[in-house]
């Protein structure tokens, strides 16, 4: 959930909520059980966040270039990663909490290890610079514009992005490659994947989402405009689309757009089912 103010992260059992002060200072709390768990400050605007799917770390991005790593049952900020220089955009977390990717104004993103980022905590310190000058895996430089999204397939093993440059990216986690580029006619904002990684939706400036079937992406540059039957099919209906999630079994897609408004749409129709204003 994201609001100007406001962001919101599940990690496991515990919730944690960010919002800005009057004097621009970012106030992370921990919520368990309904209550305040804790609060901190954090020392930069937050532009992104992501949790550990163990639910024990809160990963904050911020417009400075910061990566943050939060402890989220005490409460305690515990690194401060500053390698990355960029304002920091989007970020995603892998399914088996191994890999970070981070997505920055400049169109790089960042593949980094968690064990390496985390070694000094977990480890009891000693090995901390050593490890963290090995945790970046990769550097994907293909994007020309600022990154919108960013989303790792169930496997772990695909990166897929999105950009302002109108182009959804697929990554191999593996070989640490780029493997496919498919350009859109329009600025794209989201990105999400159907549970069985067989197609890909990407929500754009123009109100669209685009379903593309991950099967008829033949070429490593793929345009869906270069040929009619490149064409996907399209959800219209909405302002300016900013986020995409899939539900468990692939049937439905909520999208959330400009307009304040959530929708559900049947994923098989692309029908409409239902607007939460």
């Amino acid at each position: 959930l994201t609001a100007s103010d406001q962001k919101v992260v599940s990690t496991g059992n515990q919730t944690t909520s960010l919002k800005t002060t009057q004097n621009s200072k970012t106030v992370a709390l921990t919520f368990h059980n309904e209550s305040v768990h804790s609060h901190s400050f954090v020392p930069h605007p937050v532009s992104s966040l992501v949790g550990s799917p163990c639910g024990q770390y809160v990963y904050f991005g911020s417009s400075e270039g910061s990566l943050i790593i939060w402890h989220a049952p005490s409460g305690q900020q515990i690194k401060t990663y500053q390698h990355i220089y960029q304002p920091i955009t989007t970020m995603s977390i892998s399914p088996n909490g191994e890999w970070l990717a981070i997505g920055c104004s400049d169109g790089i993103i960042h593949l980094l290890k968690t064990t390496h980022l985390l070694s000094e905590w977990i480890g009891g310190g000693g090995r901390g610079e050593c490890m963290e000058e090995v945790a970046e895996r990769a550097t994907f430089s293909n994007h020309a514009l600022p990154i919108s999204g960013l989303i790792f397939s169930e496997t772990s093993r695909r990166l897929y992005s999105c950009s302002s440059d109108h182009t959804c990216k697929i990554w191999s986690v593996d070989m640490a490659a780029l493997l496919y580029s498919v350009s859109f006619p329009t600025v794209l904002n989201c990105v999400a994947l159907s549970p069985v990684e067989d197609c890909i939706y990407v929500g754009g400036t123009d109100g669209n989402i685009y379903k593309i079937d991950l099967w008829d992406v033949k070429s490593e540059d793929f345009n869906i405009m270069d040929k009619i039957e490149n064409l996907p099919h399209i959800f219209k209906g909405q302002d300016s689309v900013n986020c995409l999630a899939s539900n468990l079994d692939g049937t439905l897609l909520i999208s959330g757009s400009d307009d304040g408004c959530i929708r559900v749409w049947s994923s098989a129709t692309f029908q409409l089912l239902h607007t939460f204003q």
